[in-house]
């Protein structure tokens, strides 16, 4: 089947080349005056400057390492006081993204698209529609299954999508990327840079990867870090270097995710963090409405041991309000501080827009279940109080989502790292990083019927 496909691969390429030549041919010979013109452009180079802007593999490496596009929205927006980045690293991205979402692939993302990989996966394809065909047949007998057939997916994924009795799962949403190769991860990383000037890098985090290792953990932003730096090839400026990591996020929180390039850089972010002059905007979608819909969040917070397991806890400082109380009222634990604003609500569930002041550990999270008694949509570790267990959701969430109540623990976190700012970070100027909402998000606020105003 290859060698078919590599004749019409050859044959396409000598068409386009010759329809080129025709095409060249018919353009006039530059003037005199022209050659000195530096705003005249030929026809044909215009065309060849086309396809390199369409051309996804162009875009993607002149988008990510050069910082050449960065430059461009500088020159466009003219002087101001704040440098905004809107970190969409989809463009070259979304294809890729895409395609991991779906499968996984054993080739490398980078391979050339020849007639041997797509006959690859064509082949692939055949296997899993054949395996399928022989479980139904077998199991026809026993249980009709309750599954609409859609022309553009796959049997074993629509599988996946819904249960054996008809309703949606929304485990295929995000990925297990410890299932995945290396560089497969690293490729990911790579293709989620949303910032790469200077001695600044930010990441658009991915869903289900760990910022640091840690026992049973495969992959994890701070191991992947030299391989990353590789792809960026921060090795040809300097022997020496690396990338360093200076915050930390949850396993399942996504977003904006700042890396250093230099170790005095490192130092200067961590020491922002440390004095809170960072800013830092959170998107999340709550289980019920905060009341009131905007205000401050000051519990101090301490771990504690739940059904043998550690977590974060409140420790409220109740003699901040009863006086009386004396040495009975001492609160202890460490101080945290959380703004919040509800954005839109539907009587269960709010997407509120989180601004913590303090960087303690599950914070949001905690604050959010046990100080508002609104959980984060899809955190099963804090829904409870007093034990570990899935999320328990309303009627109403679950037809939004149109879910049953035991698939529950199959609801992906919703817990989004928006923006970043930087005050007079960049030659005195404010620098602010935000990055899109991952497709999931995206995807279930629609269903929630939640309006991003």
């Amino acid at each position: 089947m290859a060698a078919p496909m590599t004749r019409m691969s050859v044959l396409n390429c000598c068409s386009v080349f010759l329809k080129n030549i025709k095409y060249s041919k018919q353009i006039p010979p530059r003037k005199i005056s022209q050659e000195n013109d530096p705003t005249f452009c030929p026809p044909f180079r215009t065309f060849v400057s086309k396809w390199r802007l369409m051309s996804p593999r162009t875009y993607a490496h002149n988008d990510v390492s050069s910082g050449g596009k960065l430059q461009r929205e500088r020159a466009a927006a003219g002087p101001t006081d704040d440098v905004r980045i809107h970190g969409d690293s989809t463009g070259a991205s979304v294809p890729f993204r895409r395609r991991v979402e779906k499968e996984v692939w054993s080739a490398p993302d980078d391979a050339p698209v020849t007639a041997k990989t797509v006959a690859m996966k064509i082949r692939k394809e055949q296997m899993l529609n054949r395996k399928t065909e022989e479980t139904s047949s077998s199991n026809s007998s026993e249980k009709p299954e309750q599954i609409n057939h859609e022309p553009d997916q796959s049997v074993a994924n629509k599988r996946k999508e819904v249960d054996s009795k008809g309703f949606r799962t929304l485990s295929h949403q995000v990925q297990d990327l410890s299932r995945f190769q290396e560089d497969t991860v690293t490729s990911i990383l790579f293709r989620s840079v949303i910032y790469n000037e200077g001695e600044l890098v930010a990441i658009d985090k991915p869903y289900g990867l760990p910022s640091h290792g840690g026992p049973g953990v495969v992959h994890s932003v701070d191991s992947l870090l030299p391989l990353l730096a590789k792809k960026l090839r921060l090795q040809k400026t300097s022997p020496n270097s690396r990338l360093y990591p200076v915050h930390r996020l949850d396993k399942e929180t996504t977003g904006v995710m700042l890396l250093a390039k230099t170790d005095n850089m490192a130092k200067r972010l961590h020491g922002m963090f440390i004095r809170h002059q960072v800013g830092k905007k959170y998107w999340v979608v709550t289980v019920g409405v905060p009341d009131p819909r905007d205000g401050t969040i000051d519990m101090p917070m301490i771990a504690r041991e739940v059904a043998g397991k550690h977590r974060m806890g409140i420790r409220p400082d109740i003699g901040a309000v009863y006086k009386n109380l004396g040495k009975l009222g001492g609160g202890g634990g460490t101080r945290a501080v959380t703004n919040f604003r509800v954005i839109n609500e539907n009587g269960s569930a709010a997407l509120v827009e989180v601004q913590p002041e303090t960087g303690v550990k599950h914070q949001i999270r905690v604050h959010m279940a046990l100080g508002m008694g609104c959980p984060v949509l899809g955190d099963h570790k804090y829904s409870h109080h007093d034990k570990l267990a899935p999320q328990r959701l309303p009627m109403a969430i679950l037809q939004h989502l149109g879910i049953r109540q035991a698939k529950a623990r199959t609801v992906p976190m919703h817990l989004h790292a928006r923006e970043i700012s930087l005050p007079e970070f960049l030659h005195g100027k404010n620098l602010y990083i935000a990055t899109r909402l991952p497709s999931f998000f995206e995807q279930n606020i629609k269903r929630l019927k939640l309006k991003v105003v």
